[in-house]
């Protein structure tokens, strides 16, 4: 079995991300670039993100939206292994946005199974009105 594989979190969803508050007075937008955290070792940056974005499952939302440009789509499409986080984080109200440009390369409209597809208009706005945006 695979070092992948092996994890099985139990996330302990915080009171305030299972009720669903509305993070739009939160200012952080969350973009990725990428389906994985870190270079060189794939296995490992797979892992890593996975375990980030179930990590932020578990705390007080705190950011209002994730982009997913570039491979980073990937992490939308359907047999990803972190669409249960990413449902998770759109369940609490975190709006997860998917360029449609990079669908478009990287897959079609019917691969992606959560978040909502998006123009670089809309994406720009939302980095643009973030009070701090993270890039990863």
């Amino acid at each position: 079995m695979d070092e992948i594989s092996k994890y099985d979190p139990q996330p302990l969803i915080s009171p305030l991300l299972s009720e669903g508050k509305n993070n739009d007075e939160s200012g952080i937008v969350l973009l990725l670039s990428s389906n994985m955290l870190g270079a060189n070792k794939r296995r490992l940056g797979e892992k890593l993100m996975h375990q980030f974005l179930f990590s932020l499952t578990e705390m007080p939302p705190r950011i209002r939206s994730i982009i997913l440009i570039n491979e980073a789509v990937k992490l939308a499409f359907k047999g990803s292994s972190v669409l249960e986080p990413l449902q998770l984080l759109s369940d609490s109200k975190i709006n997860i946005l998917i360029c449609q440009q990079s669908v478009k390369c990287h897959g079609d409209l019917s691969a992606i199974a959560v978040g909502t597809t998006a123009s670089m208009y809309i994406m720009v706005n939302q980095l643009l009105s973030a009070e701090k945006v993270i890039s990863m």
